[in-house]
C-alpha cells in the first residue's frame, strides 16, 4: 500500500525499507520515504513434501531452528548468530559451517517474493521453465540490499536432520596445519559441518560434525548443551580443549550447535573491551568492561545471573 501511494505521488522521493522492529533509531535525510517492514516476522508455510519452508524476511535463524528442528527438519545452512535475519543472511551475512557443502545462504533460497517499484508483487525463481526476466531477478537479489525491490517473503530449501551433532575437536599448531586439516575435512563427504578457528600463530582447532541420533544410553554424560546459560562461552570451551592438545569428541544438541557463538559473540566482547571502558560503571575492583567479562566467566556468577548476562551484538556495536 505504501509503495502504491509513493507511485501515485509521482515517485518524487527514494523509498527505503526500515526494520521498525529494531530498537535503533533511524535518522532519515530529506527525500526518503520509509517503508516499514519490521512486522514481517512470520514463518508462513512448512512444506514437508517439497522440503521447503516459506518465511518473511525478518524471521531470525533462531526462529527457523526452533520451529523446524522439533519437526525433524532444518534449513541446510544456519549462520551461527541466532539474531541474524533471513534478509540479512541473503544480503551478505549468510555463511556457516555447512557452507563447504551448500554454499552461502543465498544458495539455499528457492524463490524471492518482492514488491517492485511499480507496486506489483512478483516471484523470482531459478526454474528453468520460468520467465527469463524473473530468473535474472532471482540471481540479482542477493547482496542487493533492497535496491531492486522490497523483499516480503522467501522460500528456503529444507533437509531432514537428526537431533544431535557429533563434534570432533582437532587441535592444530600452525597456519599450515590448520589449512591442510580444513581442506582434508572439507573433502570428506561424510562431514556435515567443518570449521577452523585460529587463536594465535601456534594455537588453533578444527571442528568437524556429523548428524547423529545421540550417544548410546551408557554415554549420556557425553552430551554437552553448550548454549545453556551456566556453560562456558563456546570459545572458552575450545581454548580448554586446545590446551590439552588432544582430539576430543562430544554430542551436542542441534539447536545448541546452531547457537554456539551467540551467547559470547565469539570473542568480540573481549577484543572490543578498550572501546567500552565506560559501558557500565562498576563498584570496587571491577573498573572496566574487561573486568566484567572476567567476572562473568566464573561459574557462580554464570549459574546465578547467566540468564541476564548475554549481550545483543547490536547493543555492543553502539556502546
Amino acid at each position: 500500500m505504501k509503495v502504491r501511494e509513493w507511485v501515485a505521488n509521482g515517485k518524487g522521493t527514494i523509498i527505503c525499507p526500515i526494520e521498525n522492529g529494531r530498537w535503533r533509531s533511524h535518522q532519515l535525510p530529506k527525500g526518503i520515504t520509509p517503508i516499514y517492514i519490521g512486522n514481517l516476522v512470520h514463518i508462513l508455510e512448512v512444506n514437508k513434501e517439497e522440503l521447503s519452508v516459506r518465511v518473511e524476511p525478518m524471521v531470525t535463524m533462531e526462529d527457523l531452528s526452533r520451529t523446524l528442528i522439533p519437526l525433524g527438519y532444518c534449513v541446510p545452512l544456519v549462520p551461527a548468530m541466532k539474531c541474524l535475519t533471513v534478509q540479512e543472511a541473503i544480503n551478505g551475512g549468510g555463511v556457516g559451517t555447512s557452507g563447504r557443502k551448500y554454499g552461502m545462504f543465498q544458495h539455499i533460497c528457492l524463490s524471492y517474493e518482492l514488491v517492485m517499484p511499480d507496486g506489483n508483487v512478483v516471484t523470482a525463481s531459478k526454474e528453468k521453465n520460468g520467465d527469463a526476466e524473473m530468473q535474472a531477478l532471482y540471481y540479482s537479489v542477493p547482496w542487493s540490499r533492497g535496491a531492486l525491490g522490497i523483499l516480503v517473503a522467501v522460500t528456503l530449501r529444507m533437509i531432514r536432520i537428526k537431533p544431535f551433532v557429533k563434534l570432533m575437536y582437532i587441535p592444530v599448531n600452525s597456519f599450515e596445519e590448520m589449512q591442510s586439516r580444513v581442506i582434508k575435512e572439507c573433502l570428506c563427504r561424510e562431514n556435515e559441518f567443518v570449521e577452523g578457528i585460529q587463536f594465535s600463530k601456534s594455537v588453533g582447532v578444527v571442528l568437524r560434525g556429523k548428524f547423529s541420533e545421540g550417544p548410546p544410553k551408557s554415554e549420556k554424560a557425553s552430551i554437552n548443551e553448550i548454549s545453556r546459560w551456566y556453560k562456558p562461552c563456546f570459545y572458552t570451551h575450545l581454548q580448554n580443549i586446545v590446551s590439552s592438545n588432544a582430539e576430543f569428541a562430544e554430542f551436542v544438541p542441534l539447536q545448541d550447535f546452531h547457537n554456539r557463538q551467540s551467547r559470547s559473540l565469539f570473542w568480540k566482547i573481549e577484543v572490543s573491551h578498550e572501546c567500552h571502558q565506560s559501558f557500565w560503571p562498576l563498584p570496587g575492583q571491577l573498573h572496566s568492561f574487561q573486568d566484567l567479562i572476567s567476572f562473568g566467566k566464573c561459574f557462580l556468577p554464570q549459574w546465578l545471573i547467566g540468564l541476564v548476562i548475554p549481550s545483543s551484538i547490536q547493543l555492543l556495536d553502539v556502546c
